[in-house]
């Protein structure tokens, strides 16, 4: 195969994931104000990272305003379902992660249905960014091989290290909001 080809199609491919991952950049922004604002949709789309049922607590207390708490932001969907997050606040210290997570909690019987989701947005641009980076690293491979395995290997690694810092972290937030959630509605929160 010839090498101008090689490289010819990486350049396309890249440019290609340099388009894709600037509209999921564009669709990250709208999520993020969906977030802030309580846009349903931006709760149910993304990718599903926690679904269990819990028990419904006996004595329900369902507010139809919007909840702030300091472990959990909520607001009511109606009577059925609830969308929550941890907060996120711009200007306190906080380790920020591309992967929030998202919650839904909706009554199905005598169990609560919890659905978390992280975002489409930043994961189509990690996903996009990645891929962009590999098919480059494997184009310079061609010319230069350690220069393009390392170049591959390095975003590799980072991706890696992204996401293992990042899940544990948010899944620990996102637990955290829910039990501060359920307990608001049993009625054992101040």
């Amino acid at each position: 195969m010839d090498a101008s080809l090689v490289q010819r199609a990486a350049v396309v491919i890249c440019v290609a994931a340099v388009a894709t991952a600037f509209g999921f950049w564009l669709l990250g922004v709208i999520e993020a104000i969906g977030m802030w604002r309580f846009w349903p949709w931006a709760y149910r789309a993304g990718f599903k990272v926690v679904d269990t049922a819990v028990q419904k607590p006996m004595v329900a207390r369902v507010t139809t305003e919007r909840l702030d708490l300091p472990y959990v932001r909520a607001a009511t969907v109606d009577t059925q379902q609830i969308l929550f997050r941890a907060p996120m606040p711009l200007f306190a210290f906080r380790i920020k992660t591309p992967f929030p997570i998202l919650g839904t909690a909706m009554l199905e019987g005598e169990a609560l249905h919890i659905i978390g989701r992280i975002p489409l947005g930043t994961t189509g641009f990690f996903a996009a960014w990645l891929i962009g980076w590999t098919v480059g690293g494997v184009a310079t491979t061609i010319a230069k091989p350690a220069l393009g395995i390392s170049f591959t290997a390095l975003g590799w690694l980072f991706a890696g290290v992204t996401v293992a810092f990042s899940l544990p972290l948010e899944l620990r937030r996102f637990r955290r909001a829910q039990d501060a959630l359920l307990s608001q509605i049993a009625g054992t929160a101040a």
